[in-house]
């Protein structure tokens, strides 16, 4: 049980980095899809 408490600290840090690194991929992917459909536009 004692181990599992000194991993819960980095496991929400892993989690947090994974999540804030899916989040601004996403984030990017959306704007390069959004520049594809600007150029379509054109």
């Amino acid at each position: 049980m004692r181990r599992l408490l000194y991993l819960f600290p980095i496991l929400v840090h892993v989690w947090l980095l994974l999540f804030s690194i899916h989040a601004s991929a996403s984030e990017s992917l959306d704007l390069w899809i959004d520049g594809q459909d600007y150029e379509v536009e054109l």
